[in-house]
């Protein structure tokens, strides 16, 4: 065997290599962000647990990869949405009633972190799981701010 072919043998199994680790790594990062909204889901159902505890009224229903959570007297429901594929976590409103206001909705994007886990970012901003079940659920839970006298 020529140096040549050595060489070209090399290079085609070092490129193999490197498309099973990339395989292996994107396989290995679906599986972090299946994990991250796992704990991001259950945060928010403890959290709409908590707030009936104290006497708030919501409704929750969820999907494999989706979750609609709804306040009834406030006539806003929020679809919270996984797309593993993508690493966002969408969540957008919609109006239980006629003439009921609705906030903006948005997204978090999943990106892997230093500590081989997945972080959760929020327009470049790293954030907890606690403030973006918050940043999702205070706007449909507490609708409208309390006003000083």
């Amino acid at each position: 065997m020529g140096w040549i072919e050595e060489q070209f043998e090399r290079r085609v199994e070092s490129h193999h290599r490197e498309q099973n680790d990339e395989g292996a790594d994107e396989g290995r990062l679906e599986l972090l962000v299946d994990r991250k909204w796992a704990e991001f889901l259950n945060g928010l159902l403890r959290d709409v647990e908590e707030y009936r505890e104290l006497g708030g009224e919501a409704a929750v229903r969820k999907r494999k990869n989706q979750c609609r959570i709804s306040n009834p007297s406030a006539g806003i429901a929020a679809m919270i949405a996984v797309d593993p594929e993508a690493h966002t976590i969408q969540y957008t409103y919609e109006a239980e009633q006629e003439n009921t206001a609705v906030p903006e909705g948005g997204f978090f994007s999943m990106r892997r972190s230093r500590l081989a886990g997945v972080d959760l970012y929020s327009a470049d901003q790293r954030i907890t799981l606690d403030e973006a079940r918050r940043m999702v659920l205070e706007p449909l839970l507490f609708p409208n701010p309390p006003h000083v006298m």
